[in-house]
């Protein structure tokens, strides 16, 4: 896919905090309109990892892969 993106949504997002690390994993739902204007559905899962630092919350890691 190729065109540009014109839904985006986070579902069924989870956040688990250990201390001053917190994992948020969620799937990625969106639409996509292709150069010839039709519309296809994009679904992957996503995870990222953040650690406090000084009082504040800092990407370190980040997954996006496409939903099977």
């Amino acid at each position: 896919m190729s065109g540009d993106l014109i839904a985006a949504e986070m579902a069924n997002a989870k956040v688990q905090v250990y201390g001053d690390t917190a994992i948020l994993s969620y799937n990625f739902v969106g639409a996509m309109m292709e150069k010839d204007e039709t519309v296809q559905p994009v679904l992957a899962k996503s995870t990222r990892v953040y650690v406090r630092e000084k009082n504040r919350w800092m990407l370190v890691h980040a997954n996006f892969a496409a939903a099977n």
